[in-house]
């Protein structure tokens, strides 16, 4: 067995899940680093640093580089490590706190195990319910990605096994049997959804008082005819510059698009839901810790209305071209 490369008191790991304010929490951990040390807290620069000297929110590229070497002990595994581990000696934290929503189906768990010998570990992870989580995933994928799926086509290809929210924490249950799990649902009206970094803090327990500005949620959701329209664009082949300067202006004229949020019908979500029944109440029974412990029914857009907004697409996307070919030409006069 590998020889522990970090020692730490008490070891915090986020792992996610996607679409519940992971960007914010990241955002606001990344900006507050030097408080977050006076608190005996290390957020490291390790693994977020790139290249070119920038530094990102969150620890995505360990993760990456831990799945990359599928359990085994390369250079560049131990490089980082080390490099984690000077740089928690020379902060003098006894905490070290790792957040990417990527470890959410990291396959090997244990591996971490393997590498940070920690005294107290508290794994804290999110979860959104799958009919909403999947159609903010579609979203992302075609506004941020150029995904060109059709919304059904996606659902079709997508990795069920994201859906079981259960399953997915059950390898890091086996990894740190002992580890206390700070569970919470993103539901409408609950901290974790409408305060995602104050949430954050009080799960760690670092009730700090975070204003507003910090909870902000980050990559607020177009209407789902924007969603299809940039999906057309980028079925068309446009460029990434001309493509996200597109986006950037559906954000500014969110207006122009029927207020529909759902990229799938109604009856679709519902049956979504009703499929993860099961898993959502194992979920419930082994996991979740406060807060709500099931997700509530799902409140959706009437059929008739969602209907009327997505079924003929193909008579508001050429006012949508003019409304932005005007306002490209009124921008450069």
């Amino acid at each position: 067995m590998e020889k522990a490369l970090i020692r730490t008191k008490k070891l915090i790991l986020h792992i996610g899940s996607w679409k519940t304010g992971t960007t914010s929490i990241q955002s606001y951990l990344s900006g507050k680093y030097q408080q977050l040390k006076a608190d005996k807290v290390l957020y490291p620069m390790t693994s977020r640093r790139r290249a070119d000297g920038g530094v990102d929110t969150a620890h995505h590229r360990l993760r990456m580089l831990l799945d990359g070497a599928d359990g085994a002990m390369t250079l560049q595994v131990a490089g980082v490590l080390d490099r984690m581990a000077v740089e928690l000696k020379q902060a003098q934290c006894e905490t070290l706190l790792l957040s990417s929503e990527t470890f959410m189906d990291f396959r090997r768990p244990e591996t971490l195990r393997r590498y940070i010998e920690a005294d107290e570990v508290q794994i804290v992870a999110v979860f959104r319910n799958q009919a909403e989580f999947i159609s903010s995933m579609y979203y992302t994928e075609v506004c941020h990605r150029k995904v060109i799926d059709l919304p059904m086509d996606y659902l079709d290809g997508f990795n069920g096994n994201l859906l079981d929210y259960a399953s997915c924490l059950v390898p890091w249950r086996r990894a740190w049997p002992e580890a206390q799990s700070s569970v919470s649902l993103f539901e409408r009206g609950t901290p974790a959804r409408d305060f995602p970094a104050a949430h954050m803090m009080a799960q760690i327990g670092l009730n700090w008082p975070v204003v507003a500005e910090d909870n902000h949620v980050e990559h607020k959701s177009l209407p789902a005819q924007a969603t299809l329209f940039l999906r057309q664009l980028a079925a068309s082949g446009w460029d990434d510059m001309s493509f996200f300067d597109v986006f950037k202006m559906c954000h500014r004229n969110a207006d122009w698009f029927a207020p529909v949020k759902e990229h799938y019908s109604p009856d679709v979500l519902q049956q979504i839901f009703a499929d993860y029944a099961p898993q959502n109440k194992a979920l419930a029974e082994e996991f979740v810790s406060n807060g709500p412990r099931e997700f509530a029914p799902l409140v959706l857009t009437e059929r008739d209305t969602w209907e009327r907004a997505m079924g003929d697409t193909s008579a508001v996307f050429p006012t949508i071209l003019k409304r932005i070919s005007r306002s490209a030409a009124n921008a450069c006069t």
